[in-house]
């Protein structure tokens, strides 16, 4: 389930790095969709840690 949202996620928005996957996986969907949510909210600058 988790893989699918993250998927998803990332054809919507930004690919994800391997170690932002691999802790994503290890949460529940519930809180996969949380923490996916707020990154989409972040602007740019913030996502990619210029």
């Amino acid at each position: 389930m988790n893989e699918i949202l993250i998927k998803h996620w990332e054809e919507q928005h930004y690919p994800l790095s391997r170690m932002k996957k691999n802790k994503l996986m290890q949460k529940q969907p519930f809180e996969v969709i949380s923490a996916l949510k707020s990154m989409a909210d972040m602007p740019a600058i913030t996502k990619f840690g210029e």
